[in-house]
């Protein structure tokens, strides 16, 4: 029988792009039990206007007591 803790593994404010949000934020949710700390939509007229930034929404995700680990 193997007693050896597992430490899950630990990630410091990486970031990532995505086509698809929901699915990558379930995916990491899955696999590394990551949960969502703080997630926004940027409003389409930021897009209009082309004074917002490159994406239409973000999340920040961890799966401890770090406000987040990816981004």
């Amino acid at each position: 029988m193997n007693t050896e803790v597992i430490v899950p593994p630990k990630l410091a404010h990486y970031g990532l792009l995505t086509a698809n949000l929901d699915t990558m934020v379930e995916w990491y949710g899955i696999l590394l039990g990551m949960t969502v700390n703080h997630s926004s939509k940027i409003p389409f007229i930021a897009h209009i206007t082309r004074q917002g930034p490159p994406f239409s929404a973000f999340a920040f995700v961890s799966n401890d007591d770090m406000d987040h680990r990816i981004g």
